[in-house]
């Protein structure tokens, strides 16, 4: 599966069963809304999520508007702006940043607060972390070049963590870990789902050291068993 933009809304077309217990997922269709003429890319993302996963409730994916990344509970909206391509373009400074790939990351992120919100899934440590985990473990397991993906995403948190001079009070008690810490987490769960074939990273280009890489393999592979394990009853493959 390659990686895609954005270009319109999609509403993942989902249903509920009277009268049950607990959310039921129902293995529904997607239906894509635009203002302009979708293309390969976009047909890919629907193909994508309609192959992957169940939901419960309706979710609509907003690409026309003003804030965002984010992933709304009350309305079941996930708010993917078109300003957030040109953020990842200014932080990479480079006319082949990798739009698709940031944002890739960035939505699966944001489909782990609608799993997480939809199936009252147990939550054992932050929520913006535990979203972080599955958005890289479900790129590494399921989409082609998942690892450059993931990388890439790394990258975004790099290049962000740089406009730091100086971390405020605030930035400490925040839902989201610092962009420095989600940089080095996500290169340690690339590294460790494959170490062989991800080696280049632990240099000093990189910055993950060879302390930390020892643990890598052990921490992603309880990671990839927990994440798989529960949301097992709701993925399609």
């Amino acid at each position: 599966m390659s990686p895609f933009l954005l270009f319109g809304g999609v509403l993942l077309a989902v249903a509920t069963v009277a009268g049950a217990d607990t959310p039921v997922p129902i293995d529904a269709g997607i239906k894509t809304h635009y203002s302009q003429s979708p293309d390969a890319l976009l047909q890919e993302q629907v193909a994508f999520l309609d192959n992957l996963l169940r939901f419960v409730k309706p979710v609509s994916v907003l690409h026309e508007v003003d804030d965002g990344p984010l992933f709304d509970p009350d309305t079941q909206e996930i708010w993917m702006p078109v300003s957030f391509s040109d953020s990842i373009k200014e932080y990479f400074d480079d006319a082949n940043a990798p739009v698709a790939d940031v944002y890739f990351h960035t939505l699966m992120h944001e489909v782990g607060h609608v799993l997480l919100n939809q199936y009252s899934l147990p939550l054992l440590a932050r929520e913006e972390d535990a979203a972080d985990a599955l958005a890289t473990v479900l790129l590494l397991e399921y989409v082609d070049d998942g690892a450059r993906i993931a990388l890439n995403a790394a990258n975004m948190f790099g290049y962000e963590s740089e406009q730091y001079e100086w971390f405020e009070e605030s930035d400490f008690w925040s839902e989201h870990s610092l962009k420095i810490q989600r940089y080095y987490i996500t290169l340690c769960h690339v590294y460790g789902s494959d170490p062989d074939t991800h080696s280049d990273i632990v240099n000093d280009e990189y910055g993950l050291s060879e302390e930390r890489a020892a643990s890598c393999e052990q921490e992603y592979m309880r990671i990839r068993s927990g994440w798989l394990g529960v949301l097992k009853p709701y993925l399609k493959r």
